[in-house]
């Protein structure tokens, strides 16, 4: 969340009424003479002084140009420029750690979507182990129909055999009986056991035709249970097919999301390295900032010093200029404490201009820092970016993830 700012639209104050303002609490102001900022002195008809509402120093209003809303007041509070820099870099930090933990929570989601599909799977897998075990069945169970078709044709074919044996038996019997009916007429003798015979093979004959009959029915009956294994088996066959390219395809569906998800999760955890790499950095910037800072104070405390030498050595010119006019005796050594004087203030003034050179290099530094901070924030707004980029695909294998397995109907054939 993006703290809500707004600038400050107050002119520059001319008079020190400034720091009276009705709503600047007077248990935590520090009454101070220079800017806690940028260190510029207060004055009556010039700088105005005015108070952060966070760590209550004295400020001027360049300094504190913003303002941001508190809990505890209705409007908007001024802030120092240091303060409002803290609090942005603080509230950046914790921009970035909440998308950080609804990543990982959006990651824990997905892996329970994972586990849960390949639970589903399982049950699939083991559905199919099923189905593959009933159509083994049904095969053997065909096999074995197969082989009784087979006896029972073999049979039959026996039977036809016989059958045609008998028929010549009946051919052979009824040349005999045409030959004996006309050696009987010829010779009219009965022929009681030739009639007889005649008769027992009919009856063999009639009994053979009732047996190839009941086969042939047996036959039919066999064939139509072997066709309508043969449609199972293959509506079977059929089914299986379809449910092992379903399962398939789920498979190839879940090692694409699992990948996605494995880089997803790299890319987070460089994200997060990174991050780590670039609050670093930052937090070293800002100690370099502090430590320039410090020798910039320093620098300046010596370049006072140096002026109040300066100005003490000038005093005590002045002095010396004073006493030559009245003893003509101590020129010679007014002159040559002059012309020493005159060195030291020589070396005072390349001290200031060497001290004036390290002052300007330190600002370099501060602006080279600056620079690297600005860098720095556009490196974390790229990893945001980064971050929002993986939520799109995150939410998108998501969608994968969820989308339904398409069921297919089993079939309602009857199994023998």
């Amino acid at each position: 969340m993006e703290p809500q700012l707004v600038k400050a639209n107050t002119p520059k104050s001319t008079s020190s009424k400034s720091s009276n303002n009705g709503d600047i609490p007077n248990n935590g102001w520090k009454d101070e003479k220079n800017c806690a900022v940028c260190d510029s002195k207060f004055s009556a008809f010039g700088m105005g002084r005015h108070c952060c509402r966070f760590c209550y120093k004295a400020v001027c209003s360049k300094c504190s140009e913003n303002k941001i809303k508190v809990p505890d007041k209705s409007e908007k509070q001024r802030i120092c420029d240091k303060c409002f820099e803290e609090r942005l870099n603080n509230q950046d930090a914790q921009m970035i750690r909440e998308t950080i933990k609804l990543k990982d929570d959006q990651i824990a989601i997905l892996d329970k979507r994972l586990k849960d599909d390949t639970k589903e799977l399982r049950k699939e897998h083991k559905a199919r182990i099923k189905e593959e075990k009933k159509a083994v069945e049904l095969e053997e169970k065909f096999k074995s129909k197969n082989e009784k078709i087979e006896e029972i044709r073999k049979e039959v074919g026996r039977n036809l055999e016989k059958l045609g044996k008998n028929e010549n038996k009946k051919k052979n019997l009824e040349e005999e009986k045409e030959k004996l009916d006309m050696e009987s007429d010829n010779c009219d003798k009965p022929l009681p056991d030739l009639q007889n015979k005649a008769e027992n093979n009919m009856k063999e004959i009639e009994n053979d035709k009732k047996i190839l009959k009941e086969l042939e029915k047996n036959l039919a009956s066999l064939e139509s249970d072997q066709n309508s294994l043969q449609s199972q088996v293959k509506l079977k066959t059929a089914a299986i097919d379809d449910l092992r390219t379903a399962i398939s395809k789920r498979e190839a569906e879940i090692a694409q999301v699992s990948k996605e998800l494995n880089e997803n999760q790299n890319h987070c955890q460089k994200l997060k390295t990174k991050i780590d790499e670039l609050s670093a950095e930052f937090k070293e910037l800002k100690l370099q900032e502090e430590t320039l800072l410090n020798q910039e104070e320093n620098l300046e405390q010596e370049v006072k010093s140096q002026r109040n030498i300066v100005s003490e050595l000038t005093e005590t010119i002045q002095n010396l200029n004073s006493q030559i006019n009245k003893t003509q005796d101590s020129i010679n050594k007014k002159q040559e404490a002059e012309t020493e004087l005159k060195t030291q203030v020589q070396d005072l003034t390349k001290n200031n201009e060497s001290l004036d050179e390290k002052q300007k290099e330190n600002e370099d530094k501060l602006k080279k820092l600056n620079e690297e901070h600005q860098k720095s924030l556009a490196d974390l707004d790229e990893a945001s970016r980064d971050l929002s980029a993986l939520t799109i695909m995150l939410n998108e294998s998501k969608k994968k993830l969820e989308e339904p397995v398409p069921k297919k109907k089993k079939s309602d054939c009857i199994i023998y």
